[in-house]
């Protein structure tokens, strides 16, 4: 079997079904199968997989989160290589078998991202693919930069603004959306890391792809609608602001040590006092970092900056306690 689809599921509602409906003309007669791993979804969604051709039904009982639950696909996976899909996705026709083309083209490539586009046809720039974060765009997001002067230089950079998005090209970090995933490359290192259960998995798994010499490669030709954020809209915004922040922590003490890890974590701390008083007195507050609902109230809003205040300052108490060694169990890292 040439290819495995691999899908998490998670309340997704009526995306599941418009999303397995989509892969058979986007195969072009390639050899497929998919696997769905539902995380405990309440909703009903999971039966959208029942019964269909080519198609296995993983259940969890819980929410193990997106990397783990990818994990298992990895591990059940019958394909010579694998494609990770996310359920709010509809693949254009043809997309997977432009996929495999491109992988036998390119022997070096780890991973291949399809293109993603918005449901009006315009490409998703600015998330398709991004540059691997570095302490100054880490710190423009987090202290309102991006809403003050959203064309500086550090946003346009991490987000690859300056990219040609009609040509293929060698690229950092494509989001897990819409990936090819070379079974070769799982082998050698592996697939996700679930300590980063829904957020940073994907920068995380590119920077460690890249290190063992890996090409990783942005696909034009293969092309995905995506419709973006739905996978956290059953969560609190509280929840999913601290399981963010945390996760991004993380990533900078795993990658970059524990000092870039504290002064991410001041600037963090700083950034979510400048959220507080930029939302008071407000109806509506700035807009999303994580492509949430926008239209969250103040009240609902302001507690949950304070959540990540609270959580980072932990944090940054332990890490700072504990300063000579990366095993501190610092909330969010397990060593």
């Amino acid at each position: 079997m040439r290819l495995t689809v691999c899908l998490v599921n998670f309340n997704s509602g009526p995306l599941l079904a418009r999303c397995l409906d989509s892969l058979e003309p986007a195969s072009s007669g390639l050899e497929y199968e998919v696997l769905v791993v539902d995380n405990g979804s309440r909703d009903g969604s999971a039966a959208a997989a029942e019964g269909r051709a080519r198609t296995r039904l993983l259940r969890n009982g819980f929410n193990a989160g997106f990397a783990a639950a990818n994990n298992l696909a990895f591990r059940e996976a019958r394909g010579r290589d694998f494609m990770l899909l996310n359920a709010d996705t509809e693949v254009l026709p043809g997309a997977l078998e432009a996929l495999v083309r491109f992988a036998e083209a390119h022997p070096r490539a780890g991973l291949i991202a399809a293109r993603l586009l918005n449901f009006d046809g315009t490409p998703q720039k600015g998330f398709n693919v991004r540059r691997f974060p570095t302490f100054s765009a880490l710190t423009s997001q987090v202290l309102l930069l991006d809403e003050i002067w959203p064309g500086n230089p550090w946003t346009r950079a991490a987000g690859a603004l300056d990219m040609d998005d009609e040509r293929p090209q060698r690229v950092e970090q494509p989001a897990a959306s819409a990936l090819f995933f070379r079974r070769e490359t799982w082998s050698e290192v592996g697939g996700f890391d679930p300590d980063f259960a829904n957020w940073f998995n994907d920068v995380d798994l590119c920077r460690r792809i890249a290190a063992a010499g890996w090409e990783i490669w942005y696909c034009p030709e293969a092309r995905v609608l995506h419709h973006g954020g739905k996978g956290a809209v059953s969560r609190t915004h509280a929840d999913v602001m601290k399981e963010y922040y945390r996760s991004e922590r993380a990533y900078i003490l795993k990658h970059h040590g524990l000092w870039a890890y504290l002064a991410v974590s001041l600037a963090v701390t700083g950034g979510m006092a400048l959220r507080l008083a930029a939302s008071a007195g407000r109806r509506r507050v700035l807009g999303s970092t994580y492509r949430l609902n926008d239209r969250t109230e103040v009240s609902g809003y302001r507690a949950a900056v304070r959540a990540v205040i609270a959580d980072t300052a932990t944090g940054l108490i332990v890490g700072a306690a504990r300063r000579n060694s990366l095993a501190a169990g610092i909330p969010g890292v397990k060593r």
